[in-house]
C-alpha cells in the first residue's frame, strides 16, 4: 500500500449559521491545577468508554482484514486521508450487519497509528455505547498523544470540574471546537484522525443523531479545520435519513460495503481458503490422512452460502474448526446440509426467508442453539439474556456465576456449545474477563424469539430478574454486625480463603446488590417479590454503595405504606433525639438533591406541628443526606436504620 504524506490543512472559518443547533463557543479559562499529568489523566480516564480503543485488550483479538482482503476500500480510504485536496472532512462507512466494517476500520486504524494523532472509538452493545463518554474517550486519546492539547485541557478542567458531567454538545464545543477553531492549538503538519465504529451501536438513535450532527456540521462550517472524521455503521433508518438531509450531502463522502459485490467474494474466498489450510494445519487426523479435504465442491458450495457477509465466513470457520469438539469433517457436514435445507424457498416477506442475506446465518444460529440438551437449556438462556440485554458493563464470568447463582461448572456447561458465537474465557481469566458476543447479529437473533426459538425477554424483564439476583445476595446477610459484604459466599472458588481478590470481590457483589435494591420500587409495586424478601434487603442494604437516590424512599416513608410498617415492626427505624445540621457542614462529596417528603400520609401523631420552612440551594455538594434528614425534622425523631447506620454519624445527628 502507498505511503503518502498527509496533507497540511490551516484552520480558518466562521461557525456557519445552524437552526438546528448552537454550538456555545467560550474563551479558555485559566487557572492552576494542582494535580500531576499521571493523576491528571488518570482521573480524565475515569470518564471515558472503557475498551473502546482500537488496542484495547478488551477488544483483544480485535477482528481485522485478513491480509489481502479488503484491499481495495482500504486503499481507497487511505488515499483519502492523504489526498491534500480533498473536500470533505467526514466519510461515511456504511453496511449491512456482517459485512466486516469493524474489521475495515480496524485495520485502517492500524494504517494510520504512528503517522498521525489517532483518536479512535469502537462501540459496542457489550457495554460500550455510552453517548455522554464518546467526547471525554476522544478528547483522552488526543491529550495522551499531543502535549499542547493536554495543557488544554488541564487548564479547562481546571477551570471547570464538571464539564465531564456536562451534555454532548456542550462538551462538543468545549473539547473539540474551542482548542482547534477558537484557538488553534493544533500546530501539527498531519490532521488529526477521529475513526468511530458502530455508530447504530450507540445506545439511543437520538443520541446517534446528535452525535453525527455534531461532527457534520462542524464539517460544513469549519472546512479547513486540522480534523478528519471516518464512521461506520449501518445503514438503520435514522441514520440514512439524518444524512440524506441536502444541507449535509456536501461535507461528507461515501463508502458502502457491499454483501455480493465482486470484491467482497473474491476476498471471502482468500479468507475461507486460508482458514481452511488453519484447520488441517491443526488438525493430525486431516494432515496426514485427509490433506485435499475439502473438496473443491463442497467448499464452493460454503463460498456460494457466504457471499460477502464475513460473519458467516467467521461464525462458520469457527464452529468447523472448535477444537473443543475435535472433528472438523464432521462439522464441515453439518454446515454443508444446513445449506442444502435451506435451498426451498419460503414467503420473501418472511424475515427468516432464506431470500434474505443473513438467512445461511441464522440457520447456523439455529443449529449451533440445538445443540444445547435441554437440560442445560435453562441456563443457557439465563446466560445469554445477562449477557446480550445492555444492562451490566460486561461483568467477569467469576461474578456472573455467583451473581446469577450458578456453579462455574454448571456456566461452562451451559455455555459448551457457543464457542463459536462467544468469547468464554478459561477459568484462568475467568475473574478478570466476562463472555462477550463475537458479533451483534448473534444478538439480534436472539432477541427476535420469532428467529431463534427462545425467550431472552425485555430490558424490564432483565430489570426484574436483577432485583431478584440481588435480593438473593443480600437474604444470606444477618441484619446485624459490620462489613456486610463479607457474609458473601461467591460460588467461584479461591485458593487463599483470606485473599485479597476475594475480599474486592464480595464487595463488588454487595454494592451491585444495594444498587438493585435501592431500585426495586417498579418491582415492589408489581408484587411478584414477597415482602419480607424486600424487608430483609432493605434491612441489610448500604446506600452509600448508590450513587443515586433510592426510588423506595417515599414508600420507606409513608407511614400508611406496607412496606414502612414492616419495616416500623421489624425494628428498622431508631427513634433517636435530632437535630438538623447546618448545610455548611456538609462535604463536597457531590450534587445536592433536596427533596421534601410532605408528611400528609402520616399518622396524624406522626405529623409535623408547624408548616416546615421550604429549602432551596442550587449547590452541589452531596447526593442523598438531605432526603433523609428532612425526614428526621419531623417531631417523630424516626430514622432508618440503614441510613443511620452510614449517614447519621458524619452529620452529627446524635
Amino acid at each position: 500500500m502507498q505511503s503518502s504524506t498527509f496533507s497540511e490543512r490551516s484552520t480558518a472559518g466562521v461557525f456557519s449559521n445552524s437552526s438546528d443547533f448552537i454550538l456555545n463557543l467560550y474563551n479558555s479559562v485559566v487557572g492552576d491545577v494542582h494535580e500531576t499529568p499521571d493523576n491528571f489523566l488518570a482521573t480524565l480516564a475515569r470518564y471515558t468508554i472503557r475498551g473502546a480503543e482500537f488496542d484495547s485488550s478488551e477488544r483483544d483479538p480485535p477482528p481485522r482484514c485478513h491480509p489481502g482482503t479488503r484491499k481495495a476500500i482500504v486503499d481507497r480510504i487511505w488515499h483519502w486521508f492523504c489526498n491534500p485536496r480533498r473536500t470533505k472532512r467526514m466519510l461515511w462507512l456504511v453496511g449491512p450487519a456482517g459485512v466486516g466494517k469493524s474489521a475495515i476500520m480496524q485495520t485502517l486504524a492500524e494504517l494510520v497509528v504512528g503517522k498521525a494523532i489517532l483518536a479512535t472509538l469502537f462501540f459496542s452493545v457489550n457495554g460500550r455505547n455510552n453517548a455522554a463518554r464518546v467526547i471525554v474517550t476522544l478528547a483522552y486519546r488526543i491529550a495522551v498523544q499531543y502535549p499542547p492539547y493536554r495543557e488544554f485541557l488541564r487548564t479547562r478542567l481546571a477551570g471547570d470540574s464538571k464539564l465531564m458531567e456536562k451534555s454532548i454538545t456542550a462538551q462538543f464545543s468545549a473539547l473539540i471546537v474551542d482548542p482547534f477553531i477558537t484557538l488553534g492549538i493544533y500546530k501539527g503538519p498531519h490532521p488529526l484522525i477521529f475513526i468511530i465504529d458502530g455508530l447504530d451501536e450507540c445506545k439511543g438513535a437520538t443520541e446517534q443523531c446528535l452525535l453525527l450532527g455534531l461532527i457534520s456540521y462542524f464539517s460544513i462550517s469549519f472546512p479547513d479545520a486540522p480534523l478528519l472524521w471516518v464512521m461506520a455503521g449501518r445503514p438503520e433508518a435514522h441514520i440514512t435519513t439524518f444524512l440524506s438531509c441536502k444541507r449535509l450531502l456536501p461535507c461528507y463522502d461515501k463508502e458502502e460495503v457491499v454483501i455480493n459485490s465482486t470484491e467482497a467474494c473474491q476476498d471471502m474466498e482468500r479468507f475461507l481458503r486460508a482458514e481452511f489450510q488453519r484447520i488441517r494445519a491443526s488438525n493430525p487426523v486431516i494432515r496426514s490422512l485427509f490433506p485435499q479435504w475439502p473438496t473443491e465442491n463442497d467448499f464452493l458450495k460454503l463460498l456460494m452460502a457466504a457471499g460477502g457477509l464475513f460473519a458467516y465466513a467467521a461464525t462458520g470457520a469457527r464452529f468447523i474448526g472448535d477444537p473443543m469438539y475435535g472433528d472438523p469433517i464432521s462439522r464441515f457436514q453439518l454446515v454443508l446440509r444446513l445449506i442444502d435445507a435451506s435451498i426451498p424457498l419460503p414467503v420473501p416477506e418472511n424475515p427468516a426467508s432464506t431470500n434474505h442475506p443473513m438467512a445461511h446465518l441464522r440457520a447456523l444460529y439455529r443449529h449451533i442453539l440445538s445443540q444445547i440438551t435441554p437440560d442445560t437449556l435453562p441456563h443457557t438462556i439465563e446466560i445469554l439474556a445477562y449477557v446480550i440485554l445492555p444492562y451490566w458493563d460486561c461483568p467477569a464470568l467469576a461474578f456472573m456465576c455467583t451473581w446469577l447463582g450458578m456453579a462455574p461448572q454448571v456456566v461452562y456447561r451451559a455455555l459448551h456449545h457457543l464457542h463459536s458465537v462467544l468469547s468464554i474465557p478459561s477459568p484462568g481469566d475467568a475473574r478478570n474477563e466476562g463472555v462477550i458476543v463475537y458479533h451483534k447479529s448473534f444478538s439480534d437473533f436472539l432477541l427476535d424469539s420469532q428467529l431463534s426459538g427462545i425467550e431472552t425477554g425485555t430490558e424490564d424483564d432483565e430489570f426484574y430478574r436483577n432485583a431478584v439476583r440481588g435480593l438473593r445476595i443480600l437474604s444470606n446477610i444477618p441484619r446485624t454486625g459490620s462489613d456486610l459484604h463479607q457474609y458473601i459466599v461467591p460460588l467461584w472458588p479461591y485458593i487463599e480463603p483470606a485473599s485479597p481478590d476475594l475480599e474486592d470481590d464480595q464487595l463488588f457483589i454487595y454494592t451491585g446488590a444495594c444498587d438493585e435494591v435501592a431500585h426495586l420500587s417498579d418491582v415492589l409495586r408489581s408484587g411478584k417479590i414477597p415482602l419480607p424478601t424486600i424487608i430483609h434487603g432493605l434491612m441489610v442494604v448500604n446506600w452509600e454503595y448508590d450513587g443515586s437516590e433510592p426510588d423506595l424512599l417515599p414508600d420507606i416513608f409513608d407511614g400508611n405504606s406496607e412496606i414502612s410498617k414492616r419495616l416500623d415492626d421489624e425494628g428498622g427505624f431508631l427513634d433517636v433525639p435530632v437535630k438538623f445540621p447546618d448545610l455548611d457542614i456538609f462535604l463536597p462529596v457531590g450534587p445536592l438533591n433536596l427533596h421534601l417528603y410532605q408528611p400528609h400520609n402520616l399518622p396524624s401523631a406522626q405529623k409535623r406541628r408547624k408548616p416546615l420552612k421550604a429549602l432551596e440551594t442550587s449547590d452541589s455538594r452531596t447526593q442523598v443526606l438531605l432526603s433523609y434528614l428532612e425526614y428526621a425534622k419531623s417531631h417523630t425523631r424516626r430514622l432508618y436504620k440503614s441510613i443511620h447506620r452510614e449517614w447519621l454519624p458524619r452529620v452529627g445527628a446524635l
